[in-house]
């Protein structure tokens, strides 16, 4: 018995920002001395402007950069996979993005990412030998990640809900 599990795809996106910062020169205020360090990811404009104010007197910024992730994901069978020793298809990178990447897994089952058909081939055979897992309710995902960046300016941040009036 095959049970037929039909998903529409989904588009996740998300933005980060990281700032660059460089220690200010004690006689011009205005000019960067020094090496450059970068904050890790942050998820909040919020947090964004937190770290700029926090710093400002003692560092200059020198940019700050949003970092935009789209990742869509759609149910495909195993017939639609490339054939043995295939490679996986690179996705189009399209214009404006700077990376495009694809992999695969399976709904709620088994490893996040199987970066080639053969690995998912491979697993799926594996998961027959396991009784916890009920093969003809697998339904396998391709993932496609692309990945934007873009310097912004700190004024041009998207507004936050909660400190807007």
């Amino acid at each position: 018995m095959t049970i037929a599990l039909s998903f529409p795809p989904t588009t996740e996106t998300v933005m980060s920002w990281t700032v660059h910062v460089q220690q200010r020169d004690p006689q011009d205020r205005t000019r960067g001395i020094g090496a450059e360090h970068s904050s890790t990811h942050l998820a909040a404009a919020r947090a964004v402007r937190h770290h700029i104010a926090h710093t400002a007197d003692h560092v200059l910024v020198t940019r700050v950069v949003e970092h935009t992730r789209v990742v869509t994901t759609r149910s495909i069978e195993l017939a639609d996979l490339p054939g043995p020793g295939q490679p996986t298809p690179p996705p189009a990178v399209p214009d404006g993005a700077y990376q495009a990447l694809r992999h695969y897994r399976f709904l709620r089952c088994g490893p996040y990412a199987l970066l080639n058909p053969d690995a998912v081939r491979h697993w799926h055979e594996q998961a027959e030998h396991n009784p916890y897992i009920r093969r003809e309710l697998l339904r396998l995902l391709e993932v496609t990640t692309v990945r934007y960046q873009r310097s912004v300016v700190p004024r041009n941040l998207p507004a936050c809900p909660c400190c807007t009036p």
